[in-house]
């Protein structure tokens, strides 16, 4: 007897369901039929989603049919999916997983890319997701958001009508029904901003908690990499008790050896978009749910980030969310160094070298400066998400990122990631230490440890800090640490720091101060522990 699979009849739907279908005959020599089932969410289609009642209205029929045993399985759409499974059912399989970004469909002659949300203010934008309504109102308050109902085919149509200048779908959607979208145009958003909703684009296979068989075949179409980062987003929403139509977003992604989850969390009074990271995924939605709970606690205090301000945007938007008041002022200023033939060195010993270690920014923006060539062969190893961003602005692609946030950690795992025997070219500050050097030397690595940038002291506004004592000081690096403690021991030897890596820490205790927070790896979040 074939499987009865259950699902809704809209074109995505079913493009799902016979998806699901060619799986299981494919893979499984399992045959299936499709069983169509209205639900609310298609019956309903003159109010907005978020006024219907419940949070299942687009599965509770399919559900029904389910536990009635009319059907063996339902396939879903993993978004439309509550985290809360009725009793009798859970979730059988995560099959697989389209793009998961929303995507901007716009008339051409609404568009205008120097806004924010590149569309001229007053253009007419459709959507019936409070997440995407919410979210556009952060980005480009001046547009009119007007209700979009229908099935994807449907709403691009209203939008070549004329009945709106822009519409915000899942690309998962446009792209598995190959949804026409000549002569409009059309923005990929990024879901690290713009967060797009918990597992938008995997698939969701759901069955009777006490059908066996139809476990144990499902069972082996699912994939297991796929379920534990949508896991992690899915069970954001559920900490923030959020449905369907919550005004909550994440999305998690891998980089390097770390993993990501971008979250938006709108409650009514305030929206916080939040990105956490880690090495272990399964921890990552309880830290942005402590994250955004601490955030909204509002606790006051006084914050100096010893760091320009176009630099710590995020990390002082977030403090400033908290009810903190911040301070950006950096001590320390890079210069690239001006050494005869420094241009010739460096270029030499890169061209014999198999790999380049960049620890900071600084050192891209020097190599820049001295008109660097990148080699073809030289494979780039970069430290943190800062100097992974400024070596992307160069054009250079990291074939290594650094799982621990500093050198001490990238040098202790580079034999066992890398290998045993080569040489690096290690571009480096004036006043770098040698035992990143060391420690790969002794591994059986030539290392050439080349200056190519020097710190300097910044002069400070005659009226810096003006008699405020700060609560908090977060440095970024050593170099910092000995210009900021002279100003805290004349004006708060009690401020607490708040440091970046045990190198950091180690400068910190000998200037006679105990780190109050060490942060592993320099993102916003991780420094935002330490202060909320």
């Amino acid at each position: 007897m074939p499987l009865r699979i259950g699902t809704r009849g809209s074109e995505l739907a079913l493009w799902q369901a016979h998806r699901t279908q060619k799986l299981l005959l494919d893979l499984l020599c399992v045959h299936s039929e499709i069983i169509v089932i209205k639900t609310q969410g298609d019956v309903v289609q003159n109010i907005p989603l978020s006024q219907l009642d419940g949070k299942g209205f687009f599965t509770k029929e399919i559900e029904d049919a389910l536990l009635a045993g009319t059907i063996d399985l339902a396939i879903h759409s993993l978004k439309d999916l509550p985290t809360q499974f009725p009793a009798g059912l859970t979730l059988g399989a995560i099959p697989e997983r389209a793009t998961c970004h929303d995507r901007l469909i716009c008339n051409p002659a609404a568009v205008d890319k120097s806004n924010s949300f590149f569309l001229k203010d007053g253009s007419v934008l459709g959507t019936s997701s409070n997440r995407r309504i919410d979210q556009v109102k952060q980005f480009q308050p001046g547009l009119e958001l007007k209700m979009l109902r229908g099935n994807v085919p449907t709403r691009v149509q209203k939008l070549r009508n004329g009945e709106y200048d822009a519409i915000i779908l899942a690309g998962a959607g446009l792209d598995r029904l190959n949804v026409n979208l000549t002569g409009l145009e059309v923005f990929d958003l990024d879901p690290k901003w713009f967060v797009s909703a918990p597992a938008q684009g995997a698939l969701g296979i759901e069955i009777r908690s006490d059908d066996k068989k139809t476990a144990g075949i499902i069972g082996k179409l699912h994939d297991h990499d796929i379920a534990r980062i949508v896991t992690q987003e899915r069970k954001f929403l559920r900490l923030t008790e959020g449905g369907c139509h919550a005004s909550v977003g994440s999305h998690a992604w891998h980089s390097g050896n770390r993993t990501y989850l971008s979250t938006y969390w709108h409650d009514g009074n305030s929206s916080v978009n939040l990105q956490v990271g880690d090495r272990d995924p399964d921890s990552l939605a309880e830290k942005a749910f402590l994250l955004h709970k601490k955030i909204r606690e509002k606790l006051p205090g006084l914050v100096w980030i010893a760091r320009d301000e176009s630099k710590s945007q995020n990390l002082k938007n977030w403090l400033e969310i908290s009810g903190k008041t911040v301070i950006c002022q950096s001590v320390i200023e890079t210069r690239t160094l001006q050494v005869p033939g420094l241009k010739d060195e460096i270029q030499k010993n890169a061209d014999q070298s198999d790999w380049m270690v960049l620890t900071s920014q600084a050192a891209v923006i020097a190599l820049l400066n001295l008109n660097f060539s990148l080699p073809v062969n030289l494979k780039i190893a970069v430290i943190g998400p800062e100097t992974l961003k400024a070596a992307e602005k160069a054009g250079w692609t990291a074939d290594l990122i650094s799982e621990d946030g500093n050198s001490a950690g990238m040098a202790d795992s580079w034999a066992d990631r890398v290998g045993k025997e080569g040489t690096v070219f290690y571009p480096a500050s004036s006043l770098a230490g040698k035992e990143f050097t060391s420690k790969l030397t002794s591994h059986g690595w030539k290392v050439h440890q080349i200056p190519v940038y020097e710190t300097c002291p910044v002069v400070l506004p005659d009226q810096f800090l003006d008699e405020k004592n700060p609560d908090f000081v977060v440095v970024y690096s050593a170099s910092s640490v000995e210009p900021v403690a002279s100003i805290l021991k004349k004006r708060n030897p009690f401020c607490k720091w708040i440091s970046i890596g045990p190198a950091t820490s180690a400068v910190i205790r000998k200037q006679g101060f105990e780190p109050f927070f060490e942060a592993a790896y320099p993102e916003p979040a991780e420094l935002l522990l330490g202060m909320v």
